[in-house]
């Protein structure tokens, strides 16, 4: 059975999915919320942790409440 994505890992591979959805770069994802595009890139890779402020400007760049974006990544780790 394939093990399950730790909690950082579905995060950074939701984000990624819904980015490439809608055709953003890092670069603009990290504009509209505030940071910067390696920093979009180590949440992606699952290399650094955001906090829920920058969590929350995350999902509103990618048009996502921050609670769809945490169901996202709980649906990707098969959690109800």
């Amino acid at each position: 059975m394939p093990r399950k994505p730790e909690p950082q890992r579905a995060l950074g591979h939701v984000i990624r999915r819904r980015r490439k959805e809608l055709g953003l770069s890092q670069e603009e994802v990290a504009l509209d919320a505030g940071t910067d595009q390696s920093r979009i890139s180590r949440i992606e890779n699952a290399g650094a942790n955001p906090g829920f402020a920058l969590v929350e400007r995350i999902a509103q760049a990618l048009d996502l409440e921050p609670g769809e974006l945490a169901k996202m990544a709980q649906e990707l780790q098969g959690r109800e």
